[in-house]
């Protein structure tokens, strides 16, 4: 009796171990209900951050529209100037100074030209210097 008795003891601490086990199984589900809900947050956050890319790569599309309106705003203001001084009458003067450009671009194309041909000249001496440069030749072996 006392034998079996021993027996019973041992199978109620058995139990007992049994009962803290389901208690470690269920803690481990409420880890795993927890990591699922931190899971989701991320996934929302991501999504968040997502949108907020969207809001800002809009906000780099507004800042270009602003930027081309404020160039547009450029050429109307010369446009207004080019009116007022045709209503004042000095269309000689916008005449003049449309010629003087005509001029300037004329000589700077004609200096781009000859910088062109001085270079021109500049590379073909260069590449004849490197032909008759005589290269060394290794010793045989």
């Amino acid at each position: 009796i006392d034998q079996v008795l021993q027996g019973q003891g041992k199978i109620d601490q058995v139990l007992q171990g049994q009962g803290k086990f389901d208690q470690v199984l269920q803690g481990q589900g409420k880890i795993g209900q927890v990591l699922q809900g931190q899971g989701k947050f991320i996934d929302q956050v991501l999504q968040g951050q997502g949108k907020i890319d969207q809001v800002l790569q809009g906000q780099g599309k507004l800042d270009q529209i602003l930027q081309g309106q404020g160039k547009i705003g450029q050429v109307l203001q010369g446009q207004e100037k080019i009116k007022s001084l045709v209503s004042k009458g000095d269309v000689g003067d916008v005449l003049k100074g449309q010629e003087k450009m005509r001029r300037y671009l004329a000589d700077l194309r004609k200096m781009v030209n000859a910088n062109i041909s001085r270079n021109d000249v500049i590379l073909k001496k260069m590449k004849s210097q490197n032909k008759s440069v005589v290269k060394p030749v290794s010793p045989a072996q």
